[in-house]
């Protein structure tokens, strides 16, 4: 009957909304996952929140490089959280910046978590888990 549909439509409505709001990710949950003391390593990319957990253990600047990442000063836009795989110093890595600008159109369309494999020799993989709240 259609009190059946109507529950079932708002049902359908209620869980897209909470795993839509499940994909923006506030600055407090990505410092809190530092990659310190075996928590996994979450950074932000062209404004994405990503899982480097594994990818840190294979980067050629290590831990520390990709912690740098986050920094004021590291990023693109001068401003915290503002890493740019696509802009800036960092452009000059071409094939990370279109395999990454591919996960995030990947990320968009599908609006769920996505992996981004750069190849072995440019570290493995890391995955975009959703957006950050600016």
């Amino acid at each position: 009957d259609i009190d059946d549909v109507i529950a079932h439509c708002l049902q359908d409505a209620a869980e897209q909304e909470n795993n839509t709001s499940s994909l923006i990710l506030t600055k407090e949950q990505v410092r809190k996952n530092d990659g310190l003391e075996d928590r996994p390593l979450w950074t932000v990319i062209d404004g994405y929140v990503t899982d480097c957990t594994e990818f840190a253990k294979f980067h050629p600047g290590g831990l520390g490089k990709i912690l740098a990442t986050d920094e004021k000063q590291t990023g693109w836009t001068g401003e915290e959280f503002g890493f740019s795989l696509t802009r800036g110093s960092n452009a000059h890595f071409p094939k990370t910046g279109r395999v990454f600008q591919e996960g995030m159109r990947k990320f968009d369309k599908l609006q769920s978590q996505v992996e981004v494999n750069f190849g072995k020799d440019d570290g493995g993989a890391i995955t975009i888990l959703g957006k950050l709240l600016l």
